[in-house]
């Protein structure tokens, strides 16, 4: 019976379907607090929030398991995926001192050992600073150019330039309303100018810290959270 829980809950995480996860792994982990099944549902729960992104909550749960259950494969399982979170979470140091801490009779030790050492390369990833990319938009286009997103810069140089001009233009035939409402028109577009550059930066910082990851291999699998090996008993 508990096997056929946690396969359940499996299931749900495959099909992506997170909360009937949480509310499988929660009834199991209900009826057996206390034990390896129950420290199984706990590190699923942390799985499903994991899955989805919500590296806090997460966390919170693979350090309950951490710290309730004895059981080294556990254990390791859940320090495994605690590092992880840690990088998905830019905490690069921290990552690599918990892969270290993985049990070197964990199926997950040999994969611990080299990301305890690849998780040290996030820190040298050529991030762009969203506070200069910012700082650098005092000219339209400049913080795009920064974070190398060259035709934003350049469409931000010629919009903002242009409304410039015509709102001098306007003022310069006397016509006051019509140079007042063009330059209202542009502080919307200059103040837009450096929002969209302070979250380019942003975003090239994600893509750069996705890509890295992409390219670090996870080994956990779910399997062993239903199987015999994983001493269910």
């Amino acid at each position: 019976m508990p096997k056929a829980w946690l396969l359940i809950v499996q299931c749900y995480l495959k099909a992506k379907d997170y909360e009937s996860a949480r509310k499988s792994a929660n009834e199991t982990l209900n009826g057996y607090r206390g034990t390896l099944v129950g420290g199984k549902a706990q590190f699923l729960m942390g799985e499903s929030y994991y899955e989805q992104g919500l590296y806090e909550e997460a966390e919170r749960y693979f350090k309950g398991v951490i710290a309730a259950y004895p059981e080294p494969e556990l254990k390791s399982g859940a320090a495994y995926r605690l590092g992880w979170i840690q990088m998905q979470t830019g905490k690069w140091q921290e990552a690599s001192e918990t892969f270290k801490t993985v049990g070197a009779g964990s199926p997950f030790f040999p994969n611990a050992q080299d990301l305890s050492v690849k998780s040290l390369g996030g820190e040298l990833l050529p991030y762009k600073d969203p506070t200069t990319a910012g700082a650098l938009s005092v000219v339209p286009g400049l913080g795009h150019v920064y974070c190398e997103r060259y035709k934003d810069g350049l469409v931000a140089f010629l919009l903002n330039g242009l409304f410039i001009w015509a709102t001098i233009e306007a003022f310069h035939e006397d016509q006051e309303v019509l140079g007042a409402v063009l330059g209202f028109v542009e502080l919307g577009f200059y103040s837009g100018t450096i929002y969209s550059a302070v979250n380019s930066a942003h975003k090239h910082n994600r893509k750069l810290k996705d890509d890295f990851l992409l390219g670090l291999p996870d080994a956990i699998d779910l399997n062993f959270f239903a199987t015999k090996e994983g001493h269910i008993g």
